[in-house]
């Protein structure tokens, strides 16, 4: 009934030729290690629940189980507080964001489906190969409020301070409007200043 100790040096060794065929549970909470940084176990097998008050993973940490995440309590992978990653993360199906997404430096691709329910903002590149859906707001910082915004040289989202919408209409800067084709407006059309026709000047 009292304390039985085990050898009386570390040079000393332990081994078990039989199973262990009950829990081990230690006597006092949280106050011995399992192994050490200098002495670590190799592999551990569990078909239970591991609990761990922190976890720090040095090495590749991989999750075999393939169940889809539909919500923040399924899937299999699960994190119930925030997740800090400081490389780059790679989804390789779909990617749902249901309180808005923040993206303030890098690249950031999407190559499948992408749905976003809340605000959006990336201040930095955005490279979208596939479909994605914004429900709330998607705001990029280098855009100017009341500017019309066009797909620049690969696509880039840009805008120009010649072409600007409010409430006054499709204003056109010093650029001004080439037309090729034929246009019809339904409605008068105004022009403040000269128009040239087929060659003809028009004077206001």
């Amino acid at each position: 009934g009292g304390t039985i100790n085990i050898g009386d040096a570390n040079t000393d060794n332990v081994v078990f030729t039989a199973d262990v065929n009950s829990d081990i549970i230690p006597n006092t909470d949280a106050a011995f290690d399992f192994g050490s940084s200098a002495q670590q176990w190799r592999n551990i097998f569990s078909k239970g629940t591991a609990s761990f008050a922190s976890l720090t993973a040095s090495g590749i940490t991989s999750v075999t189980n393939t169940t889809d995440a539909t919500s923040t309590s399924t899937g299999a992978f699960r994190v119930s507080g925030g997740a800090a990653i400081a490389k780059n993360l790679f989804v390789g199906q779909e990617l749902d964001v249901n309180n808005g997404l923040n993206v303030t430096a890098g690249v950031s691709t999407f190559a499948g489906i992408t749905t976003v329910t809340g605000p959006t903002l990336f201040t930095k590149q955005l490279n979208v190969s596939g479909v994605s859906t914004f429900g709330s707001s998607l705001t990029v910082s280098t855009l100017t409020s009341g500017r019309v915004v066009t797909a620049g040289t690969n696509g880039v989202l840009q805008d120009s301070a010649n072409l600007t919408f409010g409430n006054g209409g499709l204003t056109v800067g010093a650029n001004g409007i080439n037309v090729t084709g034929v246009s019809t407006f339904s409605t008068d059309l105004r022009i403040g200043g000269n128009a040239i026709l087929g060659g003809n000047t028009i004077k206001a």
